[in-house]
């Protein structure tokens, strides 16, 4: 019942919309599914009518297409495709925070959504735009539907890049391996100034800006969230020369080791990267979900953000309306759409607005009374 009441609602969604065609549809290849996220691939489509002709006729729960570009995008297997390039994406999921949420592994709430997009905005402003100087214009962040969003670059510059050269795109990102002091003269350690590009500027600057606005260690500690007294003790013993040390780079002013230095450096590093998924940017022929289509997990549409600060994810990506449909709980849940708090309770019949009734069919959490 409740797939296809899933497939009605779907069918009207792409019966009075027209789905973008991503850049260069005709090299793209396509997967779709409906038990799964990708039942099939291989897939590929000439032109936008085509795209949306599919769509309407086969009505998929999830539609995705390549950040690769073929010569044969229908081919298979994957080698006779003749790979020409691949955009450099990015896939941010509440999955990959750390976070002490007391919900469902399939949920969300406000609190993950938050953080993501806390995350979604350093990775775009801090790393690709700030560090790397990709422009605004050649960049694309797409809501997945569900958990998070996707970041793609298409930038020339990033077309033809090998697997290794995104991996260490990605390590960049997420401070894999970051160093930032040497050795200099006799004693002497030597690291970034505030002001210094990338890694290190960020770091010299947090640290500074922290060590200043705190009156004491535990202050610090309170405020940042590291926690290693014995170094964070010592550079509240030596307050201005720490600063001296970061002003000037050169940090053994502070009375520091490298080592001490080092582990401060990877405590900071750890709060400010970015959490993502590695696999996703390293494989050149992932399939990302296609903006304008519907995730058949919740109904909600992947849809491209213009400002991700001021997207809301429990309201912006609901297309469906308000006509009352009638519902049974299967399990006991709450979630909230379009600023509306709903509590789903086992075998309790509820009726719900349609958008309501779609996100909470698509997650299982209801059967549909028809």
């Amino acid at each position: 019942m409740n797939q296809d009441f899933i497939y009605r609602k779907f069918r009207d969604y792409y019966s009075r919309v027209e789905v973008k065609a991503p850049s260069q549809i005709e090299q793209r290849e396509f997967g779709v599914g409906k038990d799964k996220k990708i039942d099939s691939r291989h897939l590929m489509f000439k032109s936008q009518d085509k795209l949306n002709f599919y769509l309407r006729s086969a009505v998929p729960f999830y539609i995705s297409y390549s950040a690769a570009y073929y010569e044969f995008p229908d081919a298979r297997p994957m080698p006779n495709k003749h790979w020409l390039g691949s955009d450099l994406v990015f896939d941010l999921d509440t999955t990959d925070l750390d976070l002490s949420c007391d919900h469902p592994h399939d949920m969300v709430c406000k609190k993950c959504m938050r953080q993501i997009t806390i995350e979604c905005s350093r990775l775009v402003n801090q790393f690709l735009r700030k560090d790397f100087g990709f422009k605004k214009d050649k960049m694309r962040v797409v809501f997945s539907g569900n958990r998070g969003f996707h970041v793609h670059v298409f930038d020339d510059e990033v077309f033809d890049l090998s697997q290794e050269a995104r991996r260490e795109i990605v390590d960049y990102i997420t401070a894999e391996g970051l160093k930032v002091t040497r050795r200099g003269e006799g004693k002497q350690v030597l690291g970034p100034k505030v002001g210094s590009s990338g890694w290190g500027g960020r770091i010299a600057l947090v640290l500074q800006d922290s060590i200043e606005n705190s009156a004491n260690a535990k202050e610090f500690v309170r405020k940042t969230g590291i926690g290693m007294s014995r170094t964070i003790s010592k550079i509240f013993k030596n307050k201005q020369n720490s600063l001296e040390a970061l002003s000037t780079g050169v940090w053994s002013k502070a009375q520091l080791t490298e080592e001490n230095w080092d582990g401060l450096v990877l405590e900071v590093a750890r709060k400010l990267r970015v959490n993502l998924d590695r696999n996703v940017t390293a494989d050149m022929a992932r399939l990302m979900r296609l903006p304008g289509s519907l995730h058949g997990g919740t109904g909600l549409v992947a849809c491209e953000i213009k400002d991700v600060r001021s997207f809301d994810a429990f309201s912006d990506p609901v297309v469906f309306g308000d006509e009352t449909v009638a519902t049974i709980g299967k399990k006991d849940m709450q979630f909230t759409l379009k600023g509306k708090d709903f509590e789903i309770e086992k075998e309790h019949k509820i009726n719900l607005p349609e958008y309501a009734a779609v996100y909470a069919a698509c997650k299982d959490l209801v059967n549909i009374i028809e």
